[in-house]
Order: structure tokens, then sequence, then C-alpha cells
């Protein structure tokens, strides 16, 4: 229907067009409405012709058929504008009920859409409890081996508890607790720990390996909860330290290698050190990269922060090596450098020109 009304309006604008063109062409022919012919002798016989007189009657009748056309059309052009708007607006009317349609052909669409999907999930539900019923058959079906498998695994699991017992492992687990703990705080005292966690009271649990600071009020603040980096820093370094050094005191029981490895320990104090591609550590570059001008206070606290850091790994290789006979080998990968120990000990010697800034960590040692 919305396609007919289109063509008709195409053709009614046409006819129009036409109309107009024939009536701007007709202008000329409308002032002449009668046609005067001199009368025509024969030069020979001197006799009228007639003919021209005829011609130019019919001459007027046409000029006078087209004047009452041009009289006539317009009413026709009244009438066809009566169509075009007729049509006009029976075109808008349809537009509209097209276009509500649309739309519930979208909706018709999209619920026909949700009901497949619906099946769908319906399909997929009978099929997952089809297999769970199968499951379940095949569970509950005698397995004749079952129960001298599990009588096997009692007898085994007796063993095991009988020679456990031997060797008091909660009594062992509480010791160990107990000797770490108080390496623990003894490093953690060292350290610049914020002022609600002073004096440390750092506690580790070898049962479940947590880790937590315990108030005067009793009240525990497990690590997650310690607020800053650096809170975290020197809880993990004491912890690992501690540990580490309880395993050196047990000598050649134990079979865990005097070794440790920390990776940018000072990213806590030096947040954007992959921005400092200066070939030297520069405390005026870090001071800009870090805090940008005016911050040499802020940057001469962290920097002697991280000197107590590597002061403190320091100390603590010499404290084993006095308890244990060795000294533990402690690898740090940082962009810190040219730092002054408070033990004395000269950087230098634990760098050992062992730097990676131009050279890259696996490229071979230059000759």
């Amino acid at each position: 229907m919305l396609r007919q009304l289109q063509r008709k309006a195409g053709s009614i604008k046409r006819a129009l067009k036409d109309e107009q063109r024939f009536a701007e062409q007709s202008k000329d022919l409308q002032q002449r409405q009668e046609a005067q012919v001199a009368t025509t002798v024969c030069p020979f016989c001197d006799s009228e012709h007639e003919e021209l007189p005829k011609q130019a009657g019919q001459l007027v009748k046409a000029l006078e058929k087209l004047s009452s056309n041009v009289q006539h059309k317009k009413s026709i052009h009244a009438l066809f504008e009566s169509q075009q708007a007729d049509v006009k607006r029976d075109i808008d009317a349809l537009k509209v009920e097209v276009k509500e349609l649309e739309r519930q052909i979208i909706a018709i669409e999209e619920a026909e859409e949700a009901i497949q999907k619906s099946k769908n999930l319906v399909n997929g539900i009978y099929e997952t409890k089809a297999r769970l019923n199968l499951l379940i058959d095949n569970l509950t079906e005698p397995d004749e081996g079952v129960e001298e498998d599990l009588s096997a695994v009692r007898k085994s699991l007796s063993a095991v508890t009988r020679k456990l017992t031997k060797y008091d492992v909660p009594s062992g687990l509480a010791r160990a607790s107990h000797i770490v703990n108080n390496y623990m705080n003894d490093v953690a005292k060292h350290f610049p720990f914020e002022k609600g966690y002073k004096p440390t009271n750092l506690h580790f649990s070898f049962e479940d390996f947590t880790l937590y600071h315990e108030t005067p009020e009793g009240k525990k603040i497990y690590l997650r909860s310690m607020g800053s980096g650096a809170n975290w820093l020197y809880s993990h370094v004491s912890l690992f330290l501690a540990l580490h050094r309880y395993f050196a005191s047990l000598g050649d029981s134990c079979a865990i290698p005097s070794v440790l490895f920390f990776d940018q320990p000072t990213q806590v104090y030096f947040p954007n050190f992959r921005r400092d591609d200066a070939p030297e550590f520069n405390k005026g570059k870090i001071q800009e990269i870090e805090y940008g001008e005016g911050q040499s206070e802020k940057i001469d606290e962290d920097i002697e922060a991280v000197e107590g850091l590597f002061s403190q790994l320091s100390i603590y290789c010499k404290t084993v090596k006095q308890e244990s006979g060795f000294s533990p080998q402690i690898i740090v990968t940082d962009h810190a450098d040219h730092l002054n120990l408070s033990d004395g000990t000269d950087f230098e010697t634990l760098v050992n020109g062992n730097r990676w800034r131009t050279r890259g960590l696996i490229e071979p040692v230059p000759s």
C-alpha cells in the first residue's frame, strides 16, 4: 500500500511538472485568438483562392480551443495539488504505521531469540541432569575393591602417624616459631616502622603461615592490614632474614640453601625506577623523577632509609657468620647505588663491579 501511494505521488508530481511546462509554452499563443488573411487572386486567371481563408478559419478554431484548454488546466492543476496533498497525508500516516510495525517486529524477534536461549538453557539443564544421574548410578554401584583399598590406606596412615609421634611435631613447630619470632623482632627493631607498630612485636605461624603484629592490648594486625608499603617491605625482610637465620642454625640437618634473593626492595621509596636511565645512580636525577624540584629533604630521608635497609643486610650476614661459621649469600637486584653503610662495610665490595645499567643482566662481563 505504501509503495502504491509513493508511485501515485510520483505520477502526480510528474503531471504537475508537465502542466507547468505546457503553460509556459502556451503563453504566446493565448494572445492570438484570430487570424486575418488577405484575399489571394491568381495572376493568370484572375480568380480568388479559397483554401487560405479555410485554413485561417481552422486556425482560429484551434486557438479558441487552446484558450479553452488553458482555462480548463487551472482547475486540473488545483485538482492535482489537492490529490498530491491527500496522497502525502496518506503516505505520512502509513509511515507511522510502518515504524510501529517495525518496532513490533523487532520486539517479536527479540522475544523469539530469548525463547530460543531459554530452550537451549532448559535443554542444557536436562542434559546435565542426565549426566549427573548417570554419574550417581555409577557411584552407587558397589565396587568390590574399594573396601580393600580403604583398609590399606587406613593401615598406612596409622603407620605414618606412629612414626610422627616420635618427632613431636607440634612441640617442634612451637619451638621453631618462638626462635623465628625472636630473630624477626631483633631485625625489625632496626627498621623505621610506622609509630603504631613500635615497639615491633611480629609473630609468624608455621602452621598456617600467617604474619601479624600484636599490640600491647593483644590485638592482632595481620600483614594485609599493616598500611604503607614500607611496613610491608620491613615485615617481609624481617621474616625472611629470621627464617634464613633459623635454617642456618640447623647446620647440616637442614637442606635449605643459605641463599636469599631480593628484587627491587627500594621500589617502596623509588616507584618510578624504570625512568632512571642515567648511566649512574644520581641523587639529583632521582629527586627530579620522584618528587620534582624543591624536595631535597624528602630524597635525603628516602636515601637514608635505603642505606639503613642495606646496612641491616650486611650486619645480618656478619651475625650469621659469627653464629654458624659461614656467611650466607644475599643477592639484591636494584638500581640504588653508591650507598653508605652504617656498619663500615664498603658498598663497592658488595657490588664487586656487577652493574647492569649499561650492559644488561645477561650480557657477558667486560674483560
